[in-house]
């Protein structure tokens, strides 16, 4: 004689929910992973110097200089800049630093130019100075140094390196 079986419904539900609760932890994780698919393949931004103009004395000797750097992003989305911190230096002795002081956002393929002011160090300043004339020098090596922190935890902190030589005399510089 054939068997019957028995179904007991409420086993039937718990299994049930718990194939459509695994389904719907699979979706999520499966959209997760999409977005961080998409991220880790961005590329870090760049950022270079375009001018330094000064600005003029401070009450505590220094000079204010108004540095102007260009970010530019090579990527498909648009990266938020959160903060910063750069230092100049001129011929390998720091004379600067600075922080950003308020976030920006880069456009997806563009750029993004930023004016930061600067105090410089007009004691350090005048040592080079000196140097230069005394050595009889037609030219001062700069230094940028520093970091942005993007917001997205692929990229992080991205470092900023640009040095060049500044042409005493002469209406620009170049880079090296």
């Amino acid at each position: 004689m054939p068997r019957k079986s028995r179904c007991n419904p409420l086993a039937n539900g718990l299994q049930n929910a718990r194939i459509y609760m695994l389904l719907g932890l699979l979706a999520i994780s499966a959209q997760l992973s999409g977005c961080a698919m998409m991220y880790r393949d961005l590329e870090p931004p760049t950022v270079e110097l375009i001018s330094i103009q000064p600005i003029g004395l401070q009450n505590d000797l220094s000079l204010a200089v108004s540095t102007r750097l260009r970010v530019s992003n090579p990527n498909d989305v648009a990266l938020p800049v959160e903060s910063g911190q750069l230092e100049i230096g001129l011929n390998g002795q720091s004379v600067a630093d600075s922080t950003l002081g308020e976030g920006f956002s880069v456009p997806a393929n563009g750029n993004k130019d930023i004016d930061i002011r600067i105090n410089v160090d007009l004691a350090a300043g005048l040592a080079i100075g000196l140097d230069v004339l005394n050595n009889q020098r037609a030219d001062v090596a700069w230094q940028l140094k520093g970091y942005v922190d993007v917001g997205t935890r692929y990229l992080g902190r991205v470092p900023i390196r640009e040095s060049g030589v500044l042409q005493l005399g002469a209406t620009g510089s170049t880079r090296q």
